[in-house]
């Protein structure tokens, strides 16, 4: 338990009270990991913990919240962004977000919690088949009329209308977010073709970043952050959904490590004390990437 941090007021009653169960593996057996974490981005009233499971080593929320909408009130994600904008992100997180020239001539992509819908407007632009979802129904719709593109809403409608239909699956800062990421990946699976790939980005909690910032981490983004899966976890999906674990990579990203530093400053998020010290996080995080990993997982053909 090195890394294990109690925090000043202890364990709340309500995580006391339920009993764990990994998201993973269904182990029941967990130590404390990170208690009483405060939102320091949006400042929800939200005081979360993160526990480890003993079996497999996920590290996620306990207790696991039902309803998460409250906490994406005015999340910026999802907000409509300005053509500069978008043309700096698209250049910022590189990395991040592959180009869809990486992807072969022709294929069929599903960008699975496509956000304010900027990358499905990327693929758009270099003539793939391009399908987003976002749970949102409004949010789906109001993406669709102004992308020109199908954005789906309904888990039932995408299974029904789209299996085995796409070449690439993207989810760019998805997973940490589910509240059942075992089930997303189930149906993942079942829309793949046969060859497809399976590409997801998520924060990496064993990275240096992680160790300097703790708590203060920007990419712990509790409450809305619920699970930080790796690698291992990665093959115990794919082996359990009829899928192959591909690989592993570092993602290069500055918000983590920008993000942080104003949060380790002044307590909390600041967007200007972030884009004063942008040029130093994103040479910091260029040469030691660390914070986040992007993992494939491959549907083989018959």
């Amino acid at each position: 338990m090195d890394e294990a941090d109690t925090g000043d007021q202890g364990v709340c009653s309500a995580e006391a009270a339920s009993e764990f169960a990994c998201m993973c593996c269904k182990g029941r057996q967990s130590e404390i990991f990170l208690a009483d974490c405060a939102d320091l981005y949006l400042f929800k009233p939200v005081v979360v913990s993160y526990r480890r499971c003993e079996h497999c080593g996920l590290i996620q929320q306990h207790p696991v919240p039902r309803d998460v909408s409250s906490y994406y009130d005015d999340y910026p994600v999802h907000q409509t962004r300005s053509a500069v904008y978008s043309w700096f992100r698209r250049l910022l997180m590189s990395s991040v977000y592959p180009s869809p020239r990486n992807w072969k001539s022709g294929s069929r992509v599903l960008d699975f919690g496509c956000g304010d819908g900027w990358y499905v407007e990327w693929c758009r632009e270099t003539g793939l088949d391009i399908v987003g979802f976002e749970p949102n129904h409004s949010h789906a719709q109001l993406l669709s009329q102004r992308l020109g593109v199908p954005v789906l809403s309904d888990a039932d409608e995408l299974r029904t209308r789209h299996a085995g239909s796409f070449d690439v699956i993207t989810l760019h800062f998805v997973v940490e977010h589910l509240v059942d990421f075992k089930s997303t990946f189930e149906l993942l699976a079942k829309l793949l073709k046969p060859g497809g790939t399976i590409r997801y980005v998520v924060p990496n909690i064993h990275s240096w970043e992680f160790r300097l910032f703790r708590r203060r981490w920007h990419s712990l983004d509790a409450p809305r952050h619920i699970s930080f899966p790796t690698a291992a976890h990665a093959r115990l999906i794919a082996a359990e959904s009829g899928l192959t674990f591909a690989g592993e990579s570092a993602v290069a990203f500055p918000n983590g490590f920008g993000g942080s530093l104003s949060t380790a400053l002044w307590g909390r998020f600041s967007m200007l004390a972030f884009l004063m010290t942008l040029p130093l996080s994103f040479a910091v995080t260029r040469m030691f990437p660390s914070g986040n990993s992007a993992f494939l997982l491959v549907r083989q053909k018959a």
